[in-house]
């Protein structure tokens, strides 16, 4: 009788176990999925500054000889 209440505990036990597994593989996804989405958004911003600092830097000082920008 004992027994078979053990059993059915460590198979329950068992049964949760594999649950909280599949759960935990679908955060680590998630993680993963956010930690790139994240990166690719963090550059998505930034290229478009540093691009535009480098690009117009010596187009502004020609501008500013010539007296438009003072």
């Amino acid at each position: 009788m004992i027994d078979e209440e053990i059993k059915q505990i460590i198979q329950e036990n068992k049964d949760t176990l594999a649950n909280i597994d599949k759960r935990i593989g679908r955060i680590e996804k998630n993680f993963i999925w956010s930690s790139i989405f994240g990166f690719i958004k963090i550059v998505i911003i930034v290229a478009p500054i540093v691009f535009g600092i480098i690009y117009f830097t010596p187009f502004l000082k020609d501008l500013n000889k010539l007296g438009i920008i003072t």
